[in-house]
Parts: structure tokens; sequence; C-alpha cells
């Protein structure tokens, strides 16, 4: 164990996946959520759920139960909520024990206008199933049946590894503007370049209080471990060859 944040624990391996060509995983994401959160001013954080990863997956195995998913949406008080952003991959429900997943992408409630958006850095339209099944999922919490789903288009990855890097710049973007304006922002800000950025940021964040954390609780430092991930990364050819 590295770093112990809020409620979400990262290992090694884990900050070292905020490093290029790594697919992030289901930790890196909840981390970075947690980051947003404190970036959202604190009148607005309640009305604001970014959906941990871990969630999102108990919610498509007890999509089909209504009283399940009842007590689920009280958990997370989810009535009081005007976004919600949803961590969708291709591993949820029962295929997440035999499947790791090999594509993120993001659905976004707003409940003022009570459209779901969905928001993918892939081309075309192959994982629009996975965004119609979480809508469902999610529409049975807020009480919504037959959600209909608006495919918003954003800039595309340029390699196949920073899927989940766009998922977390469209939701950063999502937090700090309004949805109505969401839209023409995203297509300046959203790029992979953002993407290639917001990797170092949050591998920089992480190896900072990942330190602290060690100096607090009398454990080694992995300042090394983590400058060697960097210098790796430094060596990565920008293209990318893993699927996505």
């Amino acid at each position: 164990q590295v770093l112990n944040y809020e409620d979400v624990v990262l290992y090694d391996r884990d900050v070292k996946l905020f490093m290029a060509p790594n697919w992030l995983n289901d930790a890196c994401v909840h981390f970075a959520f947690k980051i947003f959160e404190e970036e959202v001013a604190k009148e607005r954080c309640d009305s604001v759920l970014l959906m941990d990863p871990a969630v999102y997956n108990f919610m498509m195995l007890q999509s089909d139960d209504p009283e399940e998913a009842d007590e689920l949406g009280q958990a997370l008080a989810i009535a009081s909520k005007e976004i919600i952003c949803v961590p969708i991959s291709d591993a949820a429900g029962s295929m997440a024990a035999h499947f790791r997943g090999s594509h993120w992408s993001l659905l976004a409630y707003h409940r003022a206008s009570q459209s779901f958006e969905h928001y993918d850095s892939m081309p075309g339209n192959q994982h629009a199933h996975h965004a119609a099944k979480a809508a469902q999922a999610l529409g049975a919490l807020l009480g919504i049946k037959g959600p209909k789903i608006t495919r918003i288009r954003i800039p595309s990855q340029s390699n196949g590894y920073d899927c989940g890097a766009h998922l977390l710049v469209v939701a950063r973007t999502i937090l700090h503007h309004t949805f109505g304006h969401t839209k023409e922002v995203l297509a300046i800000e959203a790029t992979p370049q953002a993407a290639a950025n917001l990797r170092l940021e949050f591998f920089d964040l992480a190896t900072s209080l990942a330190n602290d954390w060690c100096a607090a609780n009398n454990t080694n430092s992995m300042s090394n471990s983590f400058s060697s991930a960097a210098d790796d990364h430094n060596k990565i050819d920008k293209r990318g060859e893993e699927a996505c």
C-alpha cells in the first residue's frame, strides 16, 4: 500500500498506471474523481455524484432488482444530485470477475434537462450498448423509465490506451462548465494532449501524496520506484499499440 486518500487505497502499481501506455484501472479513476470533488465548490459538491467504478459495477449487477436499486439510490442520496457522472467499462456486471475490460467511456446525467449524454473518445458507436445498459440501470435509481441517450462527439483519442484519461478530462470539464456550454468547451479542451497532460498531472500528484503518506506512516518513500516509471514514460512511442 502506498497511499490511503479519503476512501481510496492506491498501491504503487496503481500509481504507475498514470504513466502511458498503461490502461487506467478502477482505483485510478476513483482517485481522480475524489480530486475532482475537491475542485468543485463546496456549495456544489453535495449536488454532484462522481460514481466510484466499484459502485457502478454493483449498480449494473443489481439493476434488475427494484428493491436493491432503491436501496442503492438512497445510499447515494441520488435524489439530491444535479449532475451524475458514471464511468462506463465494458467489463461491468457479471463479466467483471472474468474480464479486465478494454475500454472506458462516460455517461453523464443532468437533472435540469433530464438528459443522459454519452461521451466516448473512440470513433464509431461500438460501445453504445454499454452506455444504454448503464443509462437503464441509472434510470432505475432515478425513477426514470426508458432513458434516451444522446451521443456527444468529442475529440478522438490518438492511441489505444488513453480512453480512461479522456474520460477524466471530460468529467472534469463537465464539472467546471455548465451543460449549456460543455459541448463547445470539450471540442477545445478534451484533446489527446489534454489527456496526456492529465496523466502527468495525476502521476505527479499521486506520487507527492504517496510520499507524504509514507512519511506520516514511517514507511519507505516510493520516489525511486515512481521515478523509474517516469523515465520509462519518456521513452514511449506516442502512437500507442494496445487496444482500448
